[in-house]
């Protein structure tokens, strides 16, 4: 099956192996104009913190990337924080609350629920994936009053956009602070941090094309921040340690890029719209989970209920395709979803399903290619 997506060199067999990649929701390719620039930097020499020249062109590099990054999620540069990942700014965020009572929904990502929070309580969703407003609103009200409250803007297994503006007004009406992850709504759909109203928002760099290593926060003008690392006074003392300038400059670009090339999700939602459509009618008690919902243009979660998606991901691996797997793996023992088991899906049929996520080079070969391989997979499975 040739593609033209991901060309991965092999190196023992001395060949290129074409593969049709779908994993975009857990890296994305990295831009090539984000490469170059990359690249050019990390053949410069300079420390940001060091005032000679050298240090104050590598300063030069940061800034504009806080200014892009400020540019596309509508803020002040002021209010970006960079950081090595968005689970780092996560952490740093959860933790400037720590011992305070925290809401977070029942789908966010591991790098909030598993932050060490004894004080975290659960908000559960609804079928659709969609966070239970209702239930925030009686659980903001209860006594004492918490600090926090965590939304993610995207589901990153199912692509579910969450009623962030609703969630931030509940917030504020109660007097609680918020904050949103935005990890997969950046480059898929507007993320306007002042109308969105947030207190806190996290991002990544290998999310929108940019390098992996890098992330970045933003919060509002003089909301709280607890630095997690410290030890130096850089990014305005929020966040110690040498700065990743090349990444940090590729992160900045890939925002910019992302932002201006939005309308490609548009596409890649008929594509989805036509990957579902003719899997669930070729291939017999398939279904999408959250497809009732508003979801971003790039995401499928895809349950195929008498075949695991260890047997799945294993036989399409075969056949040169990535995608993921929507269960989290832990010691090498597949467990359900935490996602879909909030979303009400058994155990069996959450380990029976795929999240297939395309990205800003997916081709139309691609998912066409997805839906042939797919298609005869499971027929061959079922015999």
């Amino acid at each position: 099956m040739v593609n033209s997506c991901v060309v991965v060199k092999t190196s023992f067999y001395g060949y290129l192996n074409l593969m049709i990649y779908l994993d975009h929701n857990a890296t994305t390719t990295i831009r090539p104009e984000v490469i170059d620039l990359v690249t050019f930097i990390m053949g410069e020499t300079g420390n940001g913190s060091s005032t000679h020249k050298a240090g104050q062109k590598a300063s030069m590099h940061i800034e504009r990337a806080r200014d892009q990054m400020a540019a596309a999620v509508n803020t002040r540069p002021a209010q970006v924080i960079f950081t090595s990942c968005a689970t780092e700014s996560m952490n740093t965020i959860l933790k400037t609350f720590k011992g305070e009572r925290i809401l977070s929904s029942a789908i966010e990502h591991a790098a909030i629920l598993d932050c060490g929070h004894a004080e975290m309580e659960i908000i559960p969703v609804t079928s659709n994936g969609i966070v239970d407003l209702n239930a925030l609103e009686d659980m903001v009200k209860r006594d004492p009053k918490p600090a926090l409250i965590n939304i993610m803007m995207v589901n990153n297994e199912t692509g579910v956009i969450q009623p962030v503006k609703d969630a931030v007004k509940i917030a504020h009406d109660h007097g609680c602070l918020i904050h949103i992850d935005a990890v997969q709504a950046l480059g898929k759909l507007s993320v306007d941090f002042k109308d969105i109203g947030a207190d806190y928002m996290s991002f990544s760099a290998h999310k929108i094309g940019g390098p992996q290593g890098v992330g970045c926060f933003v919060f509002a003008a003089q909301k709280p921040i607890r630095p997690l690392l410290v030890g130096g006074k850089q990014e305005k003392r929020q966040r110690a340690g040498t700065s990743n300038v090349a990444g940090i400059a590729g992160m900045g670009l890939a925002a910019e890029l992302a932002v201006k090339n939005m309308d490609r999700y548009d596409e890649l939602a008929t594509w989805r719209d036509e990957i579902e459509s003719r899997i669930t009618q070729s291939v017999p008690e398939t279904f999408v989970n959250g497809q009732n919902a508003p979801r971003v243009g790039n995401t499928i979660s895809l349950t195929c209920p008498d075949v695991t998606n260890t047997v799945q991901m294993m036989n399409l691996d075969l056949d040169q395709i990535c995608v993921s797997q929507g269960s989290a793996c832990s010691s090498g023992v597949a467990k359900p979803s935490h996602v879909l088991t909030a979303m009400g899906l058994s155990d069996d049929y959450a380990l029976a399903t795929l999240r297939i996520s395309m990205g800003w080079n997916t081709t139309r070969d691609d998912a066409n290619g997805f839906i042939e391989s797919y298609t005869k997979i499971i027929n061959r499975l079922r015999g």
